[in-house]
Formats: structure tokens, C-alpha cells, sequence
């Protein structure tokens, strides 16, 4: 009798992970068509009101220095008054970018809007993680991330090209203002749907002068990772913010052309997130990793050596296919090397770190893309990923099991 009630017990709890899993994706679907309306369309509004790669690349730096200074003290936010309401908060600042961004004609106005949407993605990050590996068993966290951002993929599969399309019919701002109200009922889905998964109201929300001092000494278990991310983003860095722009001027694309190429991207993205997050949990997180790293080098070659647009299609493929392998890989491993009460600070540690690292390569690319070459920041950024596997490799012939990867 007792076994049978334990097991109902079970059965019950399995039940309410699963329905806080799809609820926090669909939250997510809402939010992920508005971004996906919004970053192809961006680069080409800069363009238009006269900023160039080293603007974008100015602006880019700014928003990572935002990012940087704010992310940690956030992690905390989310550790003592919850995820959900961390979440909510960095959501809603997303609508608020999304909406500057359609009223605006000159470089600041566009540089605080996308500092406010690129700050939201940091800040909701580690909300996002948190909720979603509570909210699912540990042995299968690499399936829950790769069952929910593949489903997050889907409106990138189609909202891209049809933002193009709009764009060309009513403008850019006015499918801007279009994809802030999208963000908006994704804040609201996320108020009416989404459980809390942890309080901690303990934590302090401010870190005094010896705290400060341990945000940059990483724990023994993730100095490894530490390094291995921030040469990845360093390298990302120096071109993430181009290719859009890079695609509208080398080639003379239309937004409905930029769409097509973001739809590329994200449909990939969509049709391997599922299988990478099942081999994250059978193969290892260190493998998928290389994997990204190695997928990554072939799209900057490509974006570089691209004779023509129709070659940028693969390049926004495999770049696809590196995106969607890295973050479930990523995450499971950040959420195996750490404690579920201090999880959103070492998520967010991890994030300022790397954006305090990477600051001034946005600058770098685009100065390098007018002053040198387009293809300088695609080229100068493979030596970067390459350090990178090779951080990884180093590690992967240490440890020959996963099970033995311990939180400290």
C-alpha cells in the first residue's frame, strides 16, 4: 500500500516538473518570436539612421559593460526573491528595448535600447537555467533543455522571414512596435503560468568587499569551464553582432533576405536542439562542446570566404548548429558542478565574467571589419574557438567520466 502511494506521490510530482517544463517554454515561444522578429532587423536600422560596423560594434561593448556590472548582483535577485520574479523583471526590460528600439533615429536612443535587450537576455539567463533544471530530474536535464529550446526554435524558423517581409511592407519600426507587444504577452505568460522553483530570502542582495573579491576567484570544479567560456566569447565576440549588417552590405541583402537567412539559422538550430540535448546525457557535455566549438569555425570561414549570398546559407546552418550544441551542453555541466541555493549566482558569475573578458572585442570587430578587412574579425576569431577545444581536449583526457563531476 505504501509503495503504491510513493509511487502516486511520484507520479504526481514527475507530473507538476513536466507542466512547469512546458509552461516556462511557452513563456519562452512568445518571447523567442519577438527576439526573432527583432535582432535581424536591428543591424539593418542601424544602418539606415547611419551607424556603422564600429558603432554597432560600440554599442555592442556598451551593452556587454551593462551586462557585466549589473548580471552578478541579479544572480542574487534571483536567488533570494526567486526565479520567476527575476524572469518576469528581465522580460519585461526586453519589451521596453524592443519598444525604444521602433521610435529610434540616432545612435543613443538605439544604443540604450539595445543595451535594455541585450541586458535582459543576461539578466534572464540564470532565472531561465535555474527554473528549468529544477524543474526537471538530474538525469534528465539535458533533455528537458534540449526538449524546451528546440520547441523555443520553432517561431525562429519562420518569424525571422516573416518579420523581413513585414518590414518591407509597413518598415522596420513598425514591426518593431509588432514585436514589443509579442514580448509583452510573453511577460504575461510568464506571470500566469510559471511556478516558483526556489526562494532563498537568506541571501543578501548586495555582496560586501570580500564577496566582490570571490566573484572573481571561481570555485576549484569551474576553473576550467571559466576559461574554456571566456576564450569562446572572447572569440564570438569580434563578429555575432556582423552578420545581419555584414550580409546588407557586402551583398546588398533586403530584410526579407536577412529574415530568410535568420529562418536558416534557427531552423537548424530547431531540427538538432532535441537530439544534441538526448546526447548531452549520453555522450557528455565536454564532447557536445567541442562539437559547437568545431561547428562555429566552419561558419566564420564560410561568412569570410563567401563568394556570393547563397553561401551564406550554410554558414547561418552550421552556425545553427553550433548555437543549439553549446548551450544545453553548457548549462547541464554548470548545473552538475553546482549547488541547486547558489546555482543562479554561479550562472550569473559565469556570465559577468566572461562579459567583463569579451567587452572590448565588439569594438575590435567592427574597427577591424572597416579599417582592414570583412573578413578580418570571421578569420582572427577560429584561433580563439581552437584554444578552446583545446581547453576542453586538456580536460575530456583527465576525466574519463562524467560521474565524477561533484558540486563544491
Amino acid at each position: 500500500m505504501r509503495n503504491k502511494e510513493l509511487k502516486k506521490k511520484k507520479a504526481l510530482t514527475t507530473l507538476k516538473v513536466s507542466r512547469n517544463v512546458v509552461m516556462l517554454t511557452l513563456a519562452g515561444v512568445i518571447g523567442n518570436t519577438a527576439l526573432s522578429i527583432y535582432y535581424p532587423l536591428y543591424p539593418l536600422l542601424a544602418l539606415s539612421i547611419g551607424v556603422y560596423m564600429t558603432g554597432l560594434g560600440w554599442i555592442t561593448t556598451l551593452s556587454t559593460l551593462a551586462s557585466a556590472i549589473t548580471t552578478i548582483f541579479l544572480g542574487r535577485a534571483a536567488d533570494k526573491y526567486g526565479r520567476k520574479k527575476a524572469l518576469t523583471f528581465s522580460m519585461l526590460i526586453r519589451t521596453i528595448g524592443i519598444g525604444l528600439a521602433s521610435i529610434s533615429k540616432s545612435f543613443t536612443p538605439l544604443a540604450i535600447s539595445t543595451i535594455l535587450v541585450d541586458l535582459s537576455f543576461i539578466m534572464g539567463m540564470p532565472a531561465w537555467n535555474s527554473l528549468l533544471v529544477e524543474s526537471a530530474p538530474e538525469e534528465a536535464r539535458g533533455e528537458a533543455y534540449g526538449f524546451s529550446i528546440t520547441l523555443r526554435r520553432i517561431p525562429g524558423a519562420a518569424a525571422p522571414a516573416l518579420g523581413g517581409i513585414l518590414a518591407e511592407t509597413i518598415g522596420i519600426r513598425g514591426t518593431l512596435k509588432l514585436a514589443a507587444i509579442t514580448s509583452l504577452a510573453s511577460v504575461i505568460a510568464v506571470i500566469l503560468l510559471v511556478k516558483e522553483t526556489s526562494v532563498n530570502p537568506k541571501i543578501k542582495l548586495l555582496p560586501n568587499r570580500r564577496e566582490i573579491i570571490e566573484i572573481f576567484k571561481p570555485p576549484e570544479n569551474l576553473k576550467w569551464v571559466y576559461a574554456a567560456t571566456c576564450i569562446d566569447r572572447a572569440g564570438w565576440s569580434l563578429w555575432m553582432f556582423l552578420p545581419s549588417a555584414y550580409a546588407a552590405d557586402r551583398f546588398k541583402a533586403t530584410p526579407s533576405q536577412v529574415g530568410a537567412l535568420s529562418s536558416t539559422l534557427n531552423t537548424a538550430w530547431l531540427i538538432v536542439q532535441f537530439p544534441i540535448g538526448k546526447l548531452v546525457d549520453k555522450i557528455g557535455e565536454w564532447k557536445i562542446m567541442i562539437l559547437s566549438e568545431a561547428t562555429g569555425i566552419i561558419s566564420a570561414l564560410t561568412i569570410a570566404l563567401a563568394p556570393n549570398y547563397k553561401w551564406l546559407f550554410p554558414a547561418w546552418a552550421t552556425m545553427g548548429i553550433s548555437i543549439s550544441s553549446w548551450i544545453p551542453a553548457l548549462n547541464t555541466l554548470i548545473s552538475k558542478l553546482t549547488k541547486q541555493e547558489n546555482r543562479a549566482q554561479e550562472y550569473a558569475k559565469i556570465t559577468s565574467i566572461r562579459s567583463i573578458v569579451s567587452m572590448p572585442f565588439p569594438t575590435i570587430g567592427g574597427t577591424l571589419y572597416e579599417k582592414i578587412s570583412y573578413k578580418t574579425p570571421f578569420l582572427i576569431s577560429t584561433p580563439f574557438m581552437t584554444a578552446t577545444i583545446l581547453i576542453i581536449k586538456t580536460k575530456l583526457s583527465k576525466t574519463n567520466n562524467n560521474s565524477n563531476i561533484k558540486p563544491k
